[in-house]
């Protein structure tokens, strides 16, 4: 999987979420939800960048992380709100990346009609 850029990180990503979900049925809170989407999503991000990528995941350990957070929730009593301003930041990221990630694109196709139109 470490041969092709992202593959590995987009299989991580789908086990990853799918653990999510197993932790929301067993009554993880929104917030504890949100903070472990958002490490997996950083992480898959971040992840999948070639050279950085191999850099970051021995750094970050998405994992690790997640795994505390919901220790602390369940052990605690800790992170027990809804996570909604998590939630919507990563609403807005990634709404703002896709514009962002439009805009390269439309300059690259405009790029390429200017070398082709003589």
């Amino acid at each position: 999987m470490g041969l092709i850029p992202g593959a590995g990180d987009a299989v991580s990503l789908f086990l990853q979420a799918y653990l999510v979900f197993t932790f929301l049925q067993k009554g993880v809170s929104g917030e504890v939800a949100a903070r472990i989407t958002f490490n997996i999503l950083v992480d898959t991000v971040v992840g999948s960048v070639p050279i950085l990528g191999q850099i970051w995941d021995f750094w970050f350990k998405a994992n690790q992380r997640n795994l505390r957070l919901v220790e602390a929730h369940w052990h605690q009593g800790a992170y027990s709100g809804s996570g909604w301003p998590y939630w919507l930041l990563m609403i807005l990221l990634f709404v703002g990346t896709l514009f962002l990630v439009g805009y390269i694109v439309g300059l690259i196709i405009q790029f390429l009609i200017s070398l082709f139109s003589g």
